[in-house]
């Protein structure tokens, strides 16, 4: 009976030891699939708070860009005004550098009317003319008829020019061809005009490039 006994506590002690190694597996087994579990947890977790952080500075971002953009092209729109401005300025400055250089005496003026004069007459088909001049040079006008004239002799043999009324201009004269049709704006203020109209966007068109 008490060999029954002292196998009965051999086999319980076994079974005892063997459930406790079991238990302990069954336990490390749990602690390691909860530690994947927490591990994972804390990775999808700092990978949605980076994803969400990403998308935070990228809504950020575009916000910014969206308010900045009618900023950036008004400041854009300013600096082109203020430097087309400032271009228009400087030829303004140059163009009366040369029309003072062109009033300031009888002899300049006196060759100013003499070429304007001569390219609008050769330019028009008719011979037959007549001529406002600016109160600016009604008093010399006769004298620069006659040497255009004698410019053109060879090209207009037949040209005669009718002196008419004084126009409100500084130098130069309009010129029209007696039967109305032909009509030609040599003043100074006309020549100013053109070179400016000429002279500023090839600027400008320079200046962009740049």
């Amino acid at each position: 009976m008490g060999e029954h006994k002292s196998l009965l506590e051999v086999i319980i002690k076994e079974m005892r030891s063997a459930a406790e190694e079991e238990a302990q597996k069954i336990l490390k087994e749990a602690e390691a699939e909860a530690q994947k579990i927490l591990e994972d947890a804390r990775a999808k977790a700092e990978s949605l708070r980076k994803e969400k952080l990403n998308q935070l500075v990228f809504e950020y971002r575009q916000k910014l860009l969206s308010e900045i953009a009618p900023m950036r092209l008004e400041l854009k729109r300013k600096y082109i005004q203020e430097k087309y401005r400032l271009v228009e300025n400087q030829v303004d400055e140059l163009i009366m550098e040369v029309v003072n250089e062109i009033t300031g005496s009888s002899d300049t003026r006196k060759a100013f009317l003499v070429k304007v004069l001569s390219d609008a007459v050769a330019s028009m088909a008719s011979s037959d003319l007549v001529i406002n001049p600016c109160y600016g040079s009604k008093d010399i006008i006769p004298d620069v008829l006659e040497e255009v004239k004698q410019k053109l002799l060879s090209l207009k043999p037949n040209l005669r020019i009718e002196v008419s009324t004084p126009i409100e201009c500084r130098e130069g004269a309009v010129i029209t061809s007696s039967d109305g049709r032909e009509i030609y704006n040599a003043t100074l203020e006309a020549k100013i005009k053109e070179v400016r109209e000429s002279v500023l966007p090839k600027i400008m068109e320079q200046l962009s490039k740049k």
